[in-house]
């Protein structure tokens, strides 16, 4: 049963829904020149696309453009990509994949490249999964390619920062400073920063724009709520047969770290949430009565998807692990026996590893509501012949600090 939960559960959480991602008013220009006026599906690409699915009206059906026969595409207010047929260098920056050449080996590539400032000198970015390449493009130069490269030079790892000489020489007005190249570092805000500061220095007349992009947050939230916790235990080896001690209420409080994503229009983040839960149970077992006793702190990470109903509301769905489970009873399991009085003690160890799913509401992206099941742990991992199944189902009810 509980594999088919998770599966059904990460099917939907894998399911790719068209409704979590809007068509927004746009155009593309064709080969030929035409513009066409449509709405382009915003998939808030984090990587360079190749293709994209656009409606002529909201309510007509989706089609398919590619770079084979758009030149220009652009998402009102958002983004913009254009067509070129430029020198691509793609050698890698990870230590182990570099070589002794210092300059780049260059192959000619038809690409979309997103612009990121216009004006008398343009810089276009391309990103392709770890790989970032900057080009630029001035009136009398044609787009050429941001030329940055480690390289080996012997058993030293160097730099050729060519992109710093590029821009003293073609982009450059009379206020520049040699400095201010020099600390100029080869990332994104840093060359919009320097453009724009170019652009507005040889055009007193130029109007930065700012394109509405996607950033990603950091939401904190307080996450009170209750537990339904079930636990059971066995020993053969000393005659205990397994022995359920029920499903108990118990509470459960947490403080939850959120990171959204900068890309897939905020759909995707990074979970993170210590969490104090507690169980208890008394039961009868012929001349003994057993107490189960069990609080600890679960320090649960996991992955958050999005399906966004309007602009204030949105359900989700997590699946993660427990990575941490710090127990803060010293005995779990105690036996007292009601004719001696005698008091035996079954302790527990941390334990880890544990998966976790759930699916929740959130509203006005400050409050929410979720309702989450944790699959079996084991909490006697320590001892060879005891051996445990805890699961837990909760509902959690969230309010956002920041």
């Amino acid at each position: 049963m509980n594999k088919f939960l998770l599966l059904a559960f990460i099917t939907i959480f894998t399911f790719n829904s068209y409704g979590q991602t809007r068509y927004e008013k746009g155009y593309f220009i064709s080969n030929d020149g035409t513009k066409t006026d449509c709405f382009i599906r915003n998939s808030d690409w984090k990587n360079n696309p190749t293709s994209f699915k656009y409606k002529l009206s909201l309510d007509s059906e989706s089609l398919d453009n590619s770079i084979a026969n758009v030149s220009e595409f652009v998402i009102t207010d958002k983004t913009k990509y254009q067509r070129f047929t430029v020198k691509m260098g793609r050698s890698s920056d990870k230590l182990s994949f570099l070589d002794g050449k210092m300059n780049p080996d260059f192959k000619k590539e038809t690409l979309f490249l997103k612009v990121l400032v216009t004006g008398e000198a343009n810089l276009y970015s391309y990103k392709e999964s770890n790989l970032v390449r900057f080009f630029y493009e001035i009136k009398e130069v044609e787009i050429n390619q941001l030329v940055y490269k480690m390289y080996l030079k012997g058993s030293e790892v160097t730099k050729n920062d060519e992109y710093k000489r590029t821009l003293w020489t073609n982009v450059r007005c009379d206020k520049t400073k040699y400095e201010e190249l020099s600390n100029l570092e080869y990332k994104r805000n840093d060359l919009i920063k320097y453009f724009e500061k170019y652009n507005s220095c040889v055009d007193p007349n130029y109007i930065i724009v700012k394109r509405k992009e996607n950033k990603g947050g950091l939401n904190i939230s307080i996450r009170p709520g209750v537990s339904f916790a079930s636990f059971k235990a066995s020993n053969p080896e000393a005659g205990f047969e397994e022995f359920d001690f029920g499903r108990k209420l118990g509470p459960r409080i947490g403080l939850e770290v959120e990171y959204i994503f900068p890309f897939k229009n905020n759909r995707w983040s990074l979970i993170f949430e210590p969490t104090f839960q507690s169980y208890h149970s008394d039961e009868l077992d012929s001349e003994r009565e057993v107490e189960a006793s069990y609080s600890s702190i679960e320090i649960p990470i996991g992955v958050r998807r999005y399906f966004f109903l309007n602009d204030k509301s949105a359900l989700f769905a997590n699946l993660g692990g427990v990575t941490l489970d710090f127990n803060l009873n010293s005995d779990i399991l105690e036996f007292k026996n009601n004719r001696s009085n005698n008091v035996e003690s079954v302790k527990s160890a941390d334990v880890w590893n544990n998966l976790f799913f759930g699916f929740g509401y959130r509203y006005k992206n400050k409050y929410s509501v979720e309702a989450r099941y944790g699959f079996n742990r084991d909490l006697f991992k320590r001892y060879t012949f005891w051996s445990s199944n805890y699961s837990s189902f909760s509902i959690a009810f969230g309010y956002t600090i920041f």
